[in-house]
């Protein structure tokens, strides 16, 4: 039985934009979940998957300026902001995933601008990612251990 966690980190010297628009992100992570439900369909006993991390945050290696979060945290401000890749976990969990194809770009039905209004939706976002990462993605590649 095997729980997995992958994630993949962007470099210190983007802007805040680019940061938000993790298409690399988006790509590693269908490549991913594509091949780990590959291997659950020959066999392979995981029982959950946990994305690392849902927060930008403070890494031993390189401190505050690899990125690894789909949610980009302003380290002065603390403020929080939802990229890209946090809205394609969205859709994917609930079944939309269709509409993340193309990752969404600031001011387009499916991301907010980013604003007051983004930083307060996100909250909402949060929540939603939080207790979907870690009660319906293990359960949607639940395997039976026979």
């Amino acid at each position: 039985m095997n729980t997995m966690i992958s994630g993949m980190d962007q470099p210190g010297d983007l802007t805040r934009e680019e940061y938000l628009h993790d298409t690399v992100r988006i790509d590693f992570y269908k490549n991913y979940l594509t091949e780990l439900k590959k291997g659950i369909d020959d066999g392979a006993n995981v029982v959950g998957y946990f994305a690392w991390s849902l927060l930008d945050n403070f890494e031993w290696l390189s401190g505050y300026t690899s990125k690894f979060g789909i949610v980009y945290v302003d380290f002065t401000t603390l403020k929080r902001y939802p990229k890209d890749s946090a809205y394609w976990f969205r859709d994917m969990l609930s079944g939309t995933g269709s509409k993340a194809a193309a990752a969404p770009q600031t001011g387009s039905g499916t991301r907010p601008a980013v604003s007051a209004s983004a930083t307060s939706n996100g909250a909402a976002l949060l929540v939603s990612l939080f207790v979907s990462l870690c009660v319906l993605l293990p359960s949607v590649f639940m395997v039976s251990s026979v």
